[in-house]
């Protein structure tokens, strides 16, 4: 029998003897993986599968029936196939789960739906009969659509309320391909009216491309408040006109952090008691440091005072005694601090320190910042060159928790980076770029993610 026109040579070869469709069905259920990368090309020859339509029924039930079982997983290349010739080839596609939507009942594949949603799948599972969704029957057939499809006609036509309520569909169902198609759009409706709203929605429900299109939207406004594209609602002032207050207005409730450019009194007095879920402060680069600090919320999480010249040991043992709750610290290039101010940092339950930079940190200093840390899991230790061997075998004794750590441009060398390979087991990424002494990966960071641009290996 004629095969598909596109097939890979080594599966053509195997299915030439097929006399016929029962003959080439038969052949294909033999070997699951030749089953889905034949069903995968076979749908793209629609003249083909007309032909032999008994043959593509049987094939594509077969492939929803595995895959709604468990026995295969999400296969990608079938899934944009279907969605490439569903409207020539829908009549093959069994219908074996049901929506009740406005009292209408519609019959779907459990696969289409299934493959893109993970929430439905396990829904379907359950096998408690049709599912009742609280949507209208507009928006459930535009989903319907997308789905069968992988777009929708005149999207790009709907207004603002139409789009965000699919971005809910797509936040709620998992369905993520619909919100990389809606978020776009609904960017095209950012003005200042709405600009605050769509930012918080975005942020709230997890739409990346509609918040990052939102901050830019804000910053272009120049109003004197603007946030930063980061996976936290961070907002930092240039002034504190009205405009600006305007615009903290509406993201005061739900802003986490914010980067304070200098000690800006208004900030203190003004905008941080306001901010019920602050939880960070970013002071790098600040000129000097200010006794404002002692207006922040004791509760704060997390305190950057990178490149912060004006800090020193009795600011640092000040600011934790303040906040004793820290969970990340910034010091990045603070060159004045000493023994004195590290050891302040004992019993503060530090997860995150960034040091790099810190040129004045030798072997027993970064002994003792690691002594009094043990509960780090991310550290960054970048650029140290009064470090040896010496200081790099304390990472392994004091933290074993490591989840995260950058050594980067650093003399630490094997035999230092396999003792942190075996005892610290919880490692998931190290940077090692530039750093010369290492000749070769030790083979306990299998698995390990491990930036090494610049080895020697």
């Amino acid at each position: 029998m004629r095969l598909p026109v596109v097939l890979p040579d080594s599966l053509r070869e195997r299915l030439e003897k097929a006399k016929d469709a029962s003959d080439l069905y038969d052949l294909l259920i033999e070997n699951p993986y030749d089953l889905l990368l034949f069903c995968e090309n076979a749908l793209e020859d629609e003249t083909w599968c007309l032909a032999n339509a008994d043959c593509v029924q049987r094939m594509i039930a077969l492939v929803q029936r595995q895959f709604f079982e468990g026995r295969i997983g999400s296969h990608d290349g079938i899934l944009r196939a279907l969605q490439r010739h569903f409207y020539a080839l829908h009549m093959f596609i069994p219908k074996d789960v049901a929506f009740l939507v406005e009292g209408k009942r519609y019959l779907v594949s459990s696969m289409l739906w299934g493959m893109q949603s993970e929430p439905f799948l396990l829904r379907f599972r359950e096998g408690l009969g049709d599912v009742e969704l609280p949507w209208d029957t507009f928006s459930f057939l535009s989903v319907k659509e997308f789905i069968e499809t992988s777009e929708i006609r005149d999207l790009d036509k709907r207004d603002p309320k139409e789009l965000i309520f699919l971005l809910e569909i797509a936040s709620d169902w998992e369905i993520e391909g619909l919100a990389e198609a809606a978020e776009p759009i609904l960017s095209r409706y950012l003005t200042v009216e709405t600009m605050v709203e769509y930012c918080l929605f975005a942020y709230k429900k997890g739409f990346s491309r509609l918040f990052r299109d939102a901050v830019e939207y804000i910053r272009a406004q120049n109003l004197g408040f603007f946030l930063h594209d980061a996976p936290v609602l961070k907002g930092e002032f240039l002034h504190f006109r009205d405009p600006a207050m305007n615009v903290f207005e509406g993201f005061r409730s739900d802003i986490t952090h914010f980067v304070a450019k200098g000690f800006q009194k208004e900030l203190f007095l003004k905008v941080l008691p306001r901010c019920p879920r602050l939880i960070g402060l970013d002071f790098s680069d600040a000129d000097e440091f200010s006794d404002l600090f002692f207006l922040v919320p004791r509760d704060l999480q997390e305190l950057d005072f990178s490149r912060m010249e004006a800090l020193d040991d009795l600011n640092l043992s000040s600011v934790v005694s303040h906040c004793k709750g820290l969970s990340h610290l910034g010091l990045e290039n603070c060159l004045n601090l000493t023994y004195l101010g590290f050891s302040s940092l004992e019993g503060v339950p530090l997860t995150s320190l960034d040091i790099s930079h810190c040129r004045q940190c030798d072997d027993d200093l970064f002994d003792l910042i690691l002594h009094v840390c043990p509960g780090l899991k991310r550290l960054l230790a970048s650029d140290l060159p009064e470090v040896s061997d010496r200081g790099f075998f304390s990472i392994a004794k004091n933290v074993p928790h490591l989840r995260f750590l950058d050594v980067s441009k650093t003399s630490i060398n094997d035999m230092a980076l396999a003792e942190i390979a075996v005892r610290c087991t919880h490692l998931e990424e190290i940077d090692l770029r530039f750093c010369d002494r290492v000749t070769r990966i030790p083979p306990f960071l299998q698995g390990v993610f491990v930036k090494t641009h610049h080895l020697n290996l």
